[in-house]
């Protein structure tokens, strides 16, 4: 089989029968293991219904389960986890610090994206303001909170995706995990949005791979033995059009009775603000989405364990997938059992160390300059720098930002606070609708918010 490859391969046998040897008989073990384990293995049915094979996960795993598009986290995380090895050699650096992509992702966001309690909240009031509309609620917001469950129903014939079945899927329940991202058809990726996501079931992208170092078919053959896909470099995996499709949403309004009015709103735009922001349009500036949410490390990576003779990946793109929402990881934290979650306390702490970092060093630069005293009127200027590649905050529209200024006379007492939180997360002096932009602050209850302000078709206020 060998020889027919190629006439250069003839060759190689000839003059390095030891290492070809060796080679063929990697090949016969590969060929051997897999076919041992899917001897092993129950036949899965792709078909079950959702209370079936893909609703068992024990608490705390990754599901290991598959279907005709999809296959569950735990599957990846055979290789792409922690190496199990006496002496890791994989997914992990120098300094002995885990990088696998399994681990670093097992406590973001993404990962969590189908059981978010905030998410399932807004969903369910969604419901109970738009009844009529609750298939197409749940099929437009399920896309990319829970798209292996939802497009594996979809690919099954089934017109509408409920959220019992999404409660009963674990594949559905492991939110973006490696598959959604990883198998997204990489021709046409930035092109649609609001979840219209389009797969193929037995490929995965990747950055491109280093063939001049020895990435060879080898490893191609391991995936499609284990997991049955295949791995295709692309260079277009590395950029912002990866991101597109979910972190752009696109409503169609209704009225108040419920009836469509034929428009269109964004909802929120993350990957557009992108597109139109100084990281995308400058040539000393530019920087893709993963370039902060996916930061490498210079250290050459051995992505796969049990696989020593892989070469390394340099840089390396650690699946840290940070943000920005520091809150719903620690409530996530606090609430695992409750919640179901894959994730240990270890892992949220780890992914909200990160968050706290990318919050401090990574989103915006504050400058404050004193412009002098006149009698009992002090004078600042307040400097806001965005260093994040779209608006800050940006995508859903409950979060913001706002300016805590406060002054204390040399006693210690406080004198002037403007922006002071409350413990129900409200502000000291809020507008009631929301607060206005202002370039002068003069009294507390003026306070410098930044937040995506909503109009509807009777509010009459003017956001602009």
């Amino acid at each position: 089989m060998i020889e027919t490859k190629s006439g250069k391969m003839t060759a190689f046998i000839k003059k390095r029968p030891k290492s070809v040897l060796a080679l063929f008989a990697i090949i016969v073990f590969v060929s051997l293991t897999a076919a041992y384990r899917k001897s092993a293995q129950k036949p899965f049915n792709p078909h079950e219904h959702f209370g079936g094979s893909r609703g068992d996960q024990p608490q705390g795993q990754l599901p290991v389960s598959m279907s005709d598009m999809f296959m569950g986290s735990g599957r990846c995380a055979g290789c792409h986890g922690i190496d199990q090895a006496a002496t890791p050699i994989a997914n992990i650096t120098s300094e002995g610090e885990n990088v696998s992509p399994a681990e670093n992702w097992r406590g973001t966001m993404m990962a969590n994206s189908a059981k978010d309690p905030m998410w399932r909240a807004k969903v369910a009031h969604e419901i109970s303001v738009n009844p009529i509309h609750e298939e197409l609620i749940v099929n437009t917001c399920t896309r990319c909170h829970a798209p292996m469950g939802r497009f594996e129903a979809e690919h099954d014939g089934i017109e509408n995706f409920t959220l019992e079945m999404l409660d009963n899927d674990s594949l559905a329940r492991d939110g973006v995990s490696c598959m959604p991202c990883h198998a997204q058809e990489i021709n046409g990726i930035g092109t649609t949005f609001s979840g219209d996501l389009h797969y193929n079931s037995d490929t995965v992208w990747g950055p491109v791979f280093n063939i001049a170092q020895g990435d060879f078919p080898l490893f191609n053959s391991a995936m499609q033995s284990f997991v049955g896909v295949d791995p295709v470099p692309s260079t277009k995996f590395s950029e912002s059009e990866v991101c597109a499709t979910c972190h752009t949403l696109q409503t169609h309004t209704l009225d108040f009775d419920q009836n469509p009015t034929g428009n269109v709103f964004t909802e929120q735009a993350t990957y557009h603000e992108w597109v139109n922001s100084a990281y995308n349009n400058s040539v000393d500036a530019h920087q893709e989405c993963q370039g902060c949410h996916m930061p490498k490390t210079d250290e050459p990576i051995i992505v796969a364990s049990g696989y020593a003779f892989l070469p390394p990946r340099q840089p390396y793109a650690q699946h840290w997938q940070v943000g920005g929402n520091s809150f719903m990881i620690e409530l996530l934290r606090d609430n695992i059992l409750e919640l179901d979650l894959s994730a240990t306390e270890n892992h949220f702490n780890t992914v909200l160390n990160r968050t706290m970092q990318n919050l401090q060093e990574n989103s915006a630069e504050i400058e404050l300059v004193e412009n002098g005293v006149d009698g009992d009127t002090a004078r600042y200027t307040v400097k806001l720098t965005n260093k994040a590649g779209h608006k800050l905050p940006s995508g859903y529209p409950s979060r913001r930002a706002y300016v805590d200024f406060a002054m204390y006379d040399e006693d210690g007492n406080e004198i002037f606070h403007s922006g002071r939180l409350l413990p129900d997360y409200n502000i000291d002096g809020q507008d009631d609708t929301f607060e206005p932009h202002y370039d002068l602050i003069t009294n507390e209850n003026q306070i410098q918010i930044y937040e995506i302000v909503m109009g509807d078709e009777w509010s009459g206020y003017n956001c602009s």
